[in-house]
């Protein structure tokens, strides 16, 4: 846990100090995500720059010192969705820490424009 800081309070975490929510955020839930990445899907219509592979993703909660989640782009598809007819944009994204959500409050960072995390759909 060497350089991990906790992430609702930003304070540093000792081995003393760890306990099971910070070592799931920082440990747990990146090495059991699927090893094909993590989908992140939202109305094209909404989406007004395409990230590149390999740029950084976050999702961002106001209570939260860091990022609930935050990954790297491995895949983008652009496609119309054969049940309703919209375009959509999907990100594969490997999860490097926390978890990705759909919230009413929070937003997801790439690059230089952000995404309501509401209209996101996770799989």
């Amino acid at each position: 846990c060497r350089g991990w800081t906790d992430a609702f309070t930003g304070a540093a975490i000792s081995v003393a100090t760890l306990n099971l929510y910070q070592f799931n955020y920082h440990h747990v839930l990146s090495q059991t995500a699927p090893p094909e990445g993590v989908l992140l899907q939202w109305p094209a219509s909404l989406v007004k720059d395409v990230p590149a592979i390999g740029s950084t993703v976050f999702q961002r909660c106001p209570q939260m010192k860091l990022p609930r989640a935050s990954g790297k782009v491995i895949q983008v598809i652009s496609e119309r969705d054969s049940e309703n007819g919209m375009d959509t944009l999907t990100l594969c994204v490997r999860l490097v820490q926390g978890q990705f959500s759909r919230n009413i409050e929070e937003v997801v960072s790439m690059g230089e424009f952000e995404l309501s995390a509401r209209e996101m759909t996770v799989t």
